[in-house]
C-alpha cells in the first residue's frame, strides 16, 4: 500500500484554518431551564446565569447566546476578548421576544408604614439609583410629594439605611426591583 503525505504548505495552511475556525465554540445560557453545572455547550445543557459567563473564559470566535423570552438580573462584565477579525459574540437564540439583562435587583425585604402611604424598609446595600415597581419606575426625590397630582417618589436615607416609598398598597405584596449602579 502506497502512502501520501501532504504537502507541507497544505500542512501549514490546514492547521490555521482549524485553529482559526475550527475551535470557536457556541455556549447557550437559559435563565428558566439552564444549569450553571452544564457545559454550556448546546441548547439542552444551557448554563442558566450570567454570573458564570463573568468568570469563564472564552476565545476569540466563540459566541455566547441567551434564551429569548429571558430576562436576567445580573451584571454582564464580559471576562474575555476577541481580536478585530475574530469577536467574541453575544446574540440570542429561540423564538420570542428579545432576551433582557436589566441591573436591576428585585427586592424582597419586608417593608412597614412610615405614615399614611409612605412605607420604609431597612436597606443594606449601595444607593439604589432606579426602583420600579410592578415594572414602573418611580421617581426618586428628596421628599414624598406631588407632581401633576401624581405621588409616586421614594427617597433614600444613606445616614439610616432606609429607603421611604410612597404606595397605596404594601410594597411587599408587589415586585420592586432596584438598579444598584449608577448608569445600569
Amino acid at each position: 500500500m502506497k502512502r501520501y503525505s501532504l504537502p507541507w504548505f497544505f500542512t501549514v495552511f490546514l492547521s490555521f484554518f482549524l485553529t482559526s475556525f475550527g475551535y470557536a465554540t457556541t455556549y447557550y445560557v437559559d435563565q428558566a431551564g439552564g444549569s450553571d453545572a452544564n457545559d454550556g455547550i448546546t441548547v439542552s445543557s444551557a448554563w442558566k446565569s450570567i454570573a458564570k459567563i463573568n468568570t469563564s473564559s472564552f476565545q476569540p470566535g466563540d459566541s455566547i447566546l441567551f434564551k429569548r423570552g429571558g430576562k436576567w438580573y445580573e451584571t454582564l462584565n464580559v471576562p474575555s476578548s476577541g481580536t478585530e477579525t475574530s469577536p467574541i459574540v453575544f446574540g440570542a437564540y429561540g423564538s420570542g421576544p428579545a432576551p433582557v439583562i436589566t441591573g436591576q435587583r428585585v427586592y424582597e425585604g419586608s417593608w412597614h408604614v412610615h405614615s399614611g402611604k409612605i412605607w420604609k424598609t431597612d436597606f443594606t446595600g449601595d444607593n439604589p439609583w432606579r426602583l420600579l415597581q410592578d415594572g414602573v419606575e418611580k421617581l426618586m426625590a428628596k421628599s414624598v410629594g406631588e407632581i401633576d397630582g401624581v405621588q409616586y417618589f421614594w427617597y433614600f436615607d444613606d445616614d439610616n439605611n432606609l429607603i421611604y416609598l410612597y404606595s397605596d398598597a404594601d410594597p411587599g405584596t408587589t415586585r420592586i426591583e432596584m438598579n444598584l449602579a449608577e448608569n445600569g
